[in-house]
């Protein structure tokens, strides 16, 4: 699971997860997330917390790519 920016340091408040940075230099993109193993964990963690949590999957089967799941927490 990943989430970026503003949801990223949200998601590491709460959690206690590291953040990590990609991109230019100059512009850096901020990124956290947890593997899919601790969804219900940490899921649970931003419900309790307050947030909700919008889990959303995406499956590109025309190019024939892997299924890679997003998510994407929006404060209440």
């Amino acid at each position: 699971m990943q989430v970026k920016a503003a949801d990223a340091r949200a998601v590491a408040e709460v959690t206690g997860l590291k953040l990590q940075r990609a991109g230019d230099v100059d512009a850096p993109l901020v990124l956290g997330g947890f593997p899919k193993s601790g969804l219900d964990a940490y899921v649970g963690k931003l419900v309790r917390a307050g947030h909700s949590v919008a889990i959303a999957v995406k499956n590109d089967k025309t190019e024939k790519r892997y299924t890679r799941l997003r998510d994407r927490l929006v404060a209440q």
